[in-house]
């Protein structure tokens, strides 16, 4: 229709054009005619370079008026030519000259309209006129324009290479194939990647390709798609899978899509399009999924995980791994489940899980998290944890089916709380700990964590310190520490997880003072490197104690000059062990050992320094210093070999030194200056006053009283050592015994001579084994004392504590050892029958606990009820009854009163025995003070009591009921045991002690007690005083509830002069 429409329109402007012609003029219809036409036409003389004719629609197309144009001449083209084609000047103009008649020059340009913008145009030219030689004069032109044809073409140009692109990079294999000439149109790169073929191969095989690299167990698949080819019906598409053999051999399967892309003119299929994509993948994880289901099902029936699929909409469970609530103890059979299942939920928990069930059915892909509670069948509630997601949807995305996986985590909840608990304490300790606790970042070089500022610490303000920022310990660390802190600093980089380093270095304090501190710090956190990232640190204030160590090193410097310019031997003995633990420097010049030599010999000492004839005095002279006074010295003279082997004579002057705690001398000090030239002469005189027959039968007879004192000091060890209830024993090098006393072969059941025989025969080899690490030792010359149990001749296990000491000679060489070995089989079995003994006395004292908390319950009705009894009966005799009959009755009244009051008591102890009033809070010690002089204020008046305080401690944290009964108590005894010949005054003063201690000490200047008597003062009803009213167990109970906070109470008491309580609590 539109074509016939424009052949109308056109025979209608030929029969105007006819009729316009036949009416004007013939040049002015041409005239009108170019000017209508819908291009640019020109006549161009080329000899006068100028334009003849331009028609006026070059106003539309250039945007020139033809006056325009003709005034430019032949520059106009040149003016607006692209700049590309402007070189061509001069062919296209040699062009035009040999143009032939009726021959059309064409030519493609671009051109700029007079708005600017560039427009493509084709200029169509042809000869109009030649000159009189026959050559071109004119030529006549047209100029279309034609810039929306070249986008188009630009623009379909660019959208086949788009699709090339597209097709070629589709993950998709897309192939175009023609059915009737059987052969591959197009193919892209993803065939040729996908098989391994050339794009070359493919095209030239056409259907042979693909009868090629079609697996044979699927070609009767391709061979039935292949026949249906031709009966495709348009926008329908095909699909069919199969398998395909690439070039190397492998198997891949092929998802195939096909459709018709063209047909012929009697609407054939001529073209089909396929796309096959590669399912390979998919369909070996299908079969691994099918060979898994089993696997699959086997899994949620171990796991310890609840898996169940409910349907939302009917509430009812479609699927379940196992049976919650069977392991929830819920044996029966339910016909519904979920409706039991609601039931048992906590109440607390129920809203919550109603609210996400009401939102189930629209939750989409989210995965929802709880954890709530169950009430097991046995009554106790047990903790879950769900995670739900949609399992199936409808169509319109709603959710129809969810799947749950529920896990029991009770266990995890209680190790949860536990945790915070844990947490908890341990933060307690951290906020109440004297030490600064901290975690330093090696790598920002600041602390992450600390439980105090080191700014509050040194005084110093905290904006101060924050500027001094990674200089802290630059600016505040003392000149001369700075060195081996740096390299404690370093060596944290290389620590070993457990290892703990310290450092001490003083910092500079506020107020201009060096304070000393101890650091110790282990690893926190290492990288994924394994490096040192963080360490933990305490830091502690050793001011105080660097100060008592100067003291005291100054004392013993002072002390030790003393000793050493002492011109006699100084020697301190050690009583126990009969060996000196120190010598001064001058026994050097006597003896020739260094005192060192001679204190490494230790209880050796004695035997290879003293003369054998003077040890037993000497023995004898120390035993007599056991018990006596401090001011008490006693003398004696004796003789002492030097390294040379020479015996000189000493005089040694001793005294006590020190006693423990019973008045028993522990060490004594003796001065002993060197007599021996004072001998010498003595034996001189000696020698010249008697005659040499009385020497000789003087030397004989002391020859034959030394052989006969010999022979009866070997009789006596004999004697001793076979006496001896312990293990006495000699071993050469060869492990063989050379003596053993008669408790070794009572032990070991020996037979015969012991001497000669190896020690595996006299033990076993069993006994043996348990020893022979310490017998290397011994061999190697440590002398090793150490604790063993075997088996005896009857086969009873004994424990025995062996010592091995090694006999050396004259020149350091091992001879033997020497055995001894106590008997400590009675002192085991005492004490497990003493372990048996306090599970026993344990039992009976709760048993007593409670017998005490039960009588006194039980008797405070009828005290109570006499005690209104007898002041019912007290009004009554007042009115009616004699002075004699009220004194009576009120002395029972006060009997009552004192009995009230000791079932009170009895009452305390037996609550304070089994730890119920244990709640701790913080407690200001000022007020329990204040407290206690508001209710004993007519006490404190009458007696003129002065109290005074020091609280360097203001506060401490403690059970209120069980500290105000402390102080109460030990305040009015204070008061109660105050002396009548002065007034009394009362200190109470807190501090802190280095051992993580509070100590509160309280004194008085009473009348104080005998210390001997000391352990009566904390006795249930024990009393020291009978001179005022008591029930004597108000100090049993302070000490009770010392001993259950873990505290302890001292005391020091003087007659007379007064006494001093010290409390220890426990910093917690």
């Amino acid at each position: 229709m539109g074509y016939l429409s424009r052949k109308n329109r056109k025979s209608r402007k030929r029969r105007l054009a006819e009729d316009q012609l036949r009416n004007d003029n013939k040049g002015a219809f041409i005239q009108k005619l170019l000017d209508t036409v819908a291009n640019t036409i020109y006549i161009f003389d080329i000899e006068e370079r100028r334009f003849v004719y331009v028609n006026e629609f070059s106003r539309q197309s250039l945007g020139y008026k033809p006056s325009e144009i003709k005034a430019f001449g032949d520059e106009f083209f040149y003016k607006i030519m692209d700049p590309d084609f402007v070189h061509l000047k001069s062919d296209h103009f040699n062009e035009i000259l040999d143009l032939k008649d009726g021959e059309v020059k064409v030519t493609n340009t671009k051109l700029r309209h007079s708005d600017g913008s560039w427009r493509w145009f084709i200029l169509k030219e042809s000869v109009f006129d030649r000159n009189e030689f026959g050559g071109v004069k004119q030529v006549t032109g047209t100029i279309t324009d034609v810039t929306e044809k070249k986008e188009t073409e630009q623009q379909l140009k660019r959208s086949l290479n788009f699709i090339d692109k597209v097709m070629n990079s589709s993950p998709f294999d897309v192939f175009v194939y023609d059915v009737q000439e059987e052969k591959n149109i197009f193919v892209n790169d993803n065939v040729i990647k996908t098989l391994g073929y050339t794009a070359k191969e493919v095209q030239e095989m056409g259907v042979s390709f693909l009868t090629k690299v079609i697996y044979p167990g699927d070609q009767e698949v391709f061979n039935k798609n292949h026949a249906k080819l031709n009966d495709l019906a348009q926008n329908v598409t095909t699909t069919f899978e199969l398998r395909v053999v690439a070039s190397d051999g492998t198997v891949k399967w092929l998802n195939n899509q096909i459709s018709v892309f063209s047909r012929d003119e009697q609407g054939r299929v001529k073209e089909i399009i396929g796309i096959a994509r590669d399912i390979t993948e998919k369909k070996e994880a299908e079969e691994y999924l099918r060979d898994n289901i089993h696997f699959i099902n086997k899994i949620t029936e171990t796991i310890p995980n609840y898996i169940f699929v409910e349907d939302v909409v009917s509430d009812k469970l479609i699927f379940s791994n196992r049976s919650l609530l069977e392991d929830f103890g819920y044996v029966e059979k339910f016909e519904d489940p979920m409706n039991v299942f609601w039931k048992i939920i906590h109440p607390d928990d129920l809203p919550i899980l109603t609210h996400i069930k009401s939102g189930l059915k629209y939750m989409g892909d989210e995965i929802l998290k709880g954890e709530f509670r169950l009430r097991h069948a046995d009554g106790s509630w047990r903790w879950v944890h769900t995670v739900l997601s949609a399992f199936k949807k409808n169509t319109s995305g709603e959710v129809i089916q969810v799947i749950a996986s529920s896990l029991d985590i009770t266990e995890r909840k209680e190790a949860e709380l536990k945790l915070q608990e844990s947490q908890h304490f341990i933060q307690s300790i951290l906020d109440t700990s004297p030490n600064s606790i901290y975690v330093y970042d090696l790598e920002t070089r600041s602390n992450i964590y600390s439980t105090s500022s080191p700014g509050e610490d040194l005084g110093y303000p905290s904006d101060y310190i924050k500027g001094l920022g990674n200089n802290f310990m630059a600016v505040l660390l003392h000149p001369d520490d700075f060195e081996q802190n740096f390299k404690h600093w370093e060596e944290l980089k290389t620590m070993k997880n457990g290892e703990v380093k310290s450092v001490e270095g003083r910092l500079k304090h506020a107020d201009g003072n060096w304070r000393w501190y101890h650091l110790r710090h282990s690893v926190f956190k290492r990288n994924v490197k394994e490096q040192v990232v963080q360490v933990i640190g305490i830091a502690t204030d050793i001011t105080n104690l660097k100060k008592t160590e100067h003291q005291l090193e100054e004392s013993k410097s002072f002390i030790t000059k003393i000793m050493e310019a002492n011109p006699n031997v100084v020697i301190i003995h050690e009583m126990k062990t009969k060996t000196p633990i120190y010598i001064n420097r001058y026994v050097e010049e006597i003896l020739g050992y260094t005192p060192e030599e001679i204190l490494s010999m230790g209880e050796d000492a004695f035997k290879t320094l003293i003369h054998p004839d003077d040890q037993p005095k000497i023995l004898k002279h120390l035993e007599e210093f056991s018990s006596v006074d401090y001011d008490t010295s006693k003398s004696i003279e004796y003789r002492a070999r030097d390294k040379q082997g020479n015996w000189h004579w000493g005089l040694s002057k001793d005294s006590v030194f020190e006693k423990d705690s019973e008045g028993k001398v522990t060490k004594i000090i003796a001065a002993a200056t060197e007599i021996t030239d004072r001998k010498k002469i003595e034996e001189e005189i000696k020698r010249l006053n008697a005659s040499l027959e009385e020497i000789v039968e003087t030397r004989t007879r002391e020859l034959r009283k030394n052989q006969e004192r010999l022979k009866h000091r070997e009789r006596q060890l004999r004697i001793i050592t076979n006496s001896v209830p312990a293990l006495i024993s000699y071993l050469d090098t060869d492990l063989k015994y050379v003596f053993a006393n008669n408790h070794y072969y009572k032990v070991f059941n020996i037979e015969g001579i012991i001497n000669g025989k190896h020690i595996t025969e006299v033990l076993g080899e069993e006994n043996y084994n348990n020893i022979s690490a310490m017998l290397k030792r011994a061999f190697a010359g440590e002398e090793v004392t150490f604790e063993n149990n075997f088996n005896n001749k009857n086969n009873e296990k004994v424990y025995y504590k062996l010592s091995y000491i090694p006999d050396l000679d004259n020149k350091g060489e091992l001879k033997g050892i020497i055995i001894m070995g106590s008997d400590l089989t009675d002192r085991y079995n005492y004490e497990k029958s003493l372990e048996e003994r306090n599970v026993e006395l344990v039992k009976i004292n709760s048993e007593l606990d409670n017998f005490i908390y039960t009588a006194s319950h039980d008797l405070k009705s009828p005290i109570v009820n006499m005690e209104g009894l007898l002041k019912s009966l007290l009004e009554e005799a007042n009115q009616q009854c004699k002075g004699d009959i009220n004194e009576m009755l009120n002395f029972v009244a006060l009997s009552v009163e004192k009995l009230k009051k000791t079932i009170e008591e009895l009452s305390e102890i037996s609550k304070i025995q089994k730890g119920t009033e244990n709640y701790e809070e913080r407690i200001e010690i000022e007020d329990i003070i204040k407290d206690f002089t508001v209710e004993y204020s007519e006490q404190i008046k009458s007696s003129q009591v002065k109290i005074s305080t020091d609280l360097t401690v203001s506060s401490i944290k403690f059970s209120q009921k069980n500290f105000r009964s402390l102080f109460y108590n030990l305040l009015s005894n204070a008061i109660k045991f105050r002396s009548p010949e002065r007034l009394p005054i009362i200190s109470i003063r807190s501090e802190y002690t280095s051992n993580n201690y509070v100590k509160i000490t309280i004194s008085d200047n009473g009348m104080g007690f005998d210390m001997r008597k000391k352990d009566k003062v904390f006795g249930m009803f024990k009393r020291l005083h009978t001179h005022v009213e008591g029930t004597g167990v108000g100090m049993y109970i302070v000490k009770r509830i010392m001993e259950n906070a873990s505290g302890k109470i001292e005391v020091d008491s003087k007659e007379g002069i007064g006494t001093s309580f010290r409390l220890y609590f426990p910093i917690v």
